[in-house]
């Protein structure tokens, strides 16, 4: 949060206004990797902690364990 904060200070203060192409790079490279990083972490959470796994196993082995 403290890098978007200075990143912003120092566009601010530039009259081009315009981004270095490192600078867009970059952004997009950490917006990129953030989001899968949620992403996967997410699934990760979800599959662990509620029944996705279950559901998951229960769909593939369904027919034996019905009665």
């Amino acid at each position: 949060h403290t890098t978007s904060v200075a990143t912003t200070a120092v566009s601010e203060a530039k009259p081009s206004g315009s981004l270095v192409p490192w600078e867009i790079f970059l952004i997009t490279l950490v917006s990129v990797v953030a989001a899968v990083g949620l992403f996967v972490g997410l699934l990760f959470c979800v599959g662990n902690s509620l029944s996705l796994r279950n559901v998951f196993n229960t769909a593939m082995s369904g027919r034996y364990n019905g009665p």
